[in-house]
């Protein structure tokens, strides 16, 4: 798991916020990384209830797609207040080979949600 003061630099790809609020999120990557939310085709931010396969399957889409700026950091925020156990393995096989310069952040309630080989 991370915290928003872990963000100062983008070491990993993928990052794990219990807790976290989205604004607080968006306004580190845009004063730490100078990277504009608004308006930038290499940015996604989504909001689930319940996270499942068939959402999991869409950001693999997304993921596999090049991105719009070349060099350009691609940017994944999830909002997942659940999250089944066949999402989370398909997001697994993603983190496990991420594209340069990609950065996924999930933000959940809780870490008891995962299952612990996405946690770690």
């Amino acid at each position: 798991m991370h915290t928003l003061n872990q963000l100062s630099i983008l070491a990993h790809h993928a990052y794990c916020l219990v807790g976290a609020k989205v604004d607080h999120l968006l306004h580190t990557l845009k004063k730490e990384h100078d990277i504009e939310p608004r308006g930038n085709p290499d940015f996604f931010h989504e909001k689930h209830e319940s996270f499942g396969i068939d959402e999991s399957r869409r950001i693999k889409e997304l993921h596999s797609s090049k991105g719009f700026v070349t060099g350009e950091k691609r940017i994944f925020i999830l909002e997942i207040k659940s999250i089944t156990h066949e999402a989370q393995n398909a997001l697994l096989k993603i983190f496990e080979e991420p594209h340069e310069h990609t950065h996924f952040f999930i933000l959940i309630p809780s870490a008891s949600i995962l299952l612990p080989t996405l946690r770690s």
